[in-house]
């Protein structure tokens, strides 16, 4: 009996294709996310990338830097390379912008990586001014709570 050809769906892209694209996206998203909590408790430092030190972006920038996503070292930059998508529907590995110390300015001031996304749950990593490289759930900060603009997906992770 012949091998049936596989089914090509709408994006030109195969049922088998779209399911190694999935596994490979899971697998950056866990590889990154594993090599992000190995810097917590690194200290905060301006303008810095790592290993040692960060500042928040530089965070971001180095960890998926790691297995070859390329970005910006700016949060306002790193936003622009994503695609905006709502606080609800966020995963693993997208990003989080907020104001910077001054909430009335609606600039981008700072960048976290989504570890968690559970329900209303948010859990994010990031290099903060005060506490260096941490873990912290969303909800629980008032101080980044008042302060989220707005949320992005990378295009890798599309």
């Amino acid at each position: 009996m012949a091998a049936q050809p596989e089914s090509i769906g709408a994006h030109g892209v195969s049922a088998g294709d779209s399911l190694n694209l999935e596994l490979k996206q899971h697998d950056l998203i866990d590889s990154v996310l594993n090599y992000a909590v190995t810097f917590i408790g690194c200290r905060y430092d301006y303008g810095s990338c790592g290993p040692q030190t960060f500042d928040c972006s530089g965070f971001v920038m180095h960890v998926f830097g790691k297995y070859g996503v390329e970005l910006p070292h700016g949060s306002g930059t790193q936003k622009a390379t994503c695609k905006e998508i709502k606080l609800k529907r966020v995963r693993p590995g997208d990003l989080l912008f907020f104001s910077g110390r001054k909430i009335s300015q609606k600039n981008i001031g700072h960048v976290a990586i989504v570890q968690e996304a559970e329900g209303d749950k948010i859990t994010m990593i990031h290099a903060t001014v005060q506490a260096g490289v941490i873990s912290e759930v969303l909800q629980n900060s008032e101080y980044f709570n008042k302060r989220f603009i707005g949320a992005g997906r990378l295009k890798e992770l599309e």
